[in-house]
């Protein structure tokens, strides 16, 4: 009876150890799975930062074109004035 008892006892055991090593086999695989969701979002993360990144500084280049061609047309109204100014003083002098 001592060896039925034993027999009986070994292949608990042995059923015990396979169904941990089935459950260890899932972990690890979940594990993979969640190790390559993290590096796809890390990724996903990167590429939306890098993005977010380039509409930002092409947004600041339009707002310092936009700048610049305002400045250009001051500077080209007040050379219009300067011009339009001087005519009159010029058709004066031609009567002096």
């Amino acid at each position: 009876m001592a060896v039925t008892h034993s027999i009986t006892t070994d292949v608990y055991v042995v059923e015990a150890l396979d169904t941990v090593g089935n459950v260890l086999a899932g972990l690890a695989a979940s594990a993979r799975y969640i190790e390559s969701q993290i590096s796809f979002n890390e990724s996903v993360s990167n590429a939306t930062e890098e993005g977010l990144g380039n509409i930002v500084d092409a947004d600041l280049a339009r707002g310092a074109a936009e700048v610049t061609a305002l400045q250009v047309q001051q500077q080209l109204a007040i050379q219009t004035l300067g011009i339009a100014n001087q005519r009159p003083n010029a058709l004066l002098s031609l009567f002096s």
